[in-house]
Protein backbone atom coordinates (compact mmCIF):
# COMPACT_ATOMS: atom_id res chain seq x y z
CA UNK A 1 0.00 0.00 0.00
CA UNK A 2 1.31 3.34 -0.72
CA UNK A 3 1.25 5.87 1.90
CA UNK A 4 1.61 9.74 2.42
CA UNK A 5 2.56 11.45 5.65
CA UNK A 6 1.62 14.81 6.04
CA UNK A 7 2.44 16.91 9.26
CA UNK A 8 4.02 20.09 10.36
CA UNK A 9 6.20 18.90 12.68
CA UNK A 10 9.51 17.14 11.04
CA UNK A 11 10.06 14.80 13.98
CA UNK A 12 6.46 13.35 13.91
CA UNK A 13 6.60 12.86 10.07
CA UNK A 14 9.93 10.96 10.88
CA UNK A 15 9.19 8.76 13.73
CA UNK A 16 5.91 8.02 11.91
CA UNK A 17 7.78 6.59 8.68
CA UNK A 18 10.16 4.75 11.24
CA UNK A 19 7.01 2.79 13.06
CA UNK A 20 5.30 2.21 9.47
CA UNK A 21 8.82 0.50 8.45
CA UNK A 22 9.33 -1.55 11.10
CA UNK A 23 5.41 -2.92 12.63
CA UNK A 24 3.75 -2.79 8.98
CA UNK A 25 6.45 -3.56 5.84
CA UNK A 26 3.28 -3.91 3.57
CA UNK A 27 2.98 0.45 3.73
CA UNK A 28 5.80 2.05 1.78
CA UNK A 29 5.42 6.13 2.56
CA UNK A 30 5.65 7.80 -0.90
CA UNK A 31 5.91 10.93 -0.08
CA UNK A 32 5.58 13.24 2.85
CA UNK A 33 4.56 17.27 3.16
CA UNK A 34 4.75 19.65 5.93
CA UNK A 35 1.77 21.26 4.82
CA UNK A 36 -1.55 21.16 3.18
CA UNK A 37 -0.57 22.74 0.03
CA UNK A 38 2.17 20.50 -0.73
CA UNK A 39 -0.16 17.46 0.99
CA UNK A 40 -2.51 18.22 -1.47
CA UNK A 41 -0.09 18.71 -4.28
CA UNK A 42 1.72 15.12 -3.53
CA UNK A 43 -2.07 13.25 -2.87
CA UNK A 44 -2.74 14.60 -6.29
CA UNK A 45 0.24 13.45 -8.05
CA UNK A 46 0.98 9.52 -6.51
CA UNK A 47 -2.77 8.92 -5.21
CA UNK A 48 -1.93 7.16 -2.35
CA UNK A 49 -3.74 3.96 -0.11
CA UNK A 50 -3.47 6.17 2.86
CA UNK A 51 -3.03 9.31 4.32
CA UNK A 52 -1.69 10.07 7.37
CA UNK A 53 -2.96 13.71 8.40
CA UNK A 54 -2.15 15.80 11.64
CA UNK A 55 -5.31 17.05 12.32
CA UNK A 56 -4.21 20.37 14.43
CA UNK A 57 -2.03 21.98 11.69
Amino acid sequence: MKAILIDDEISNLENLQALLEKHCPQVTVIATAQNVSDGVNAIEKHSPHLVFLDIQM
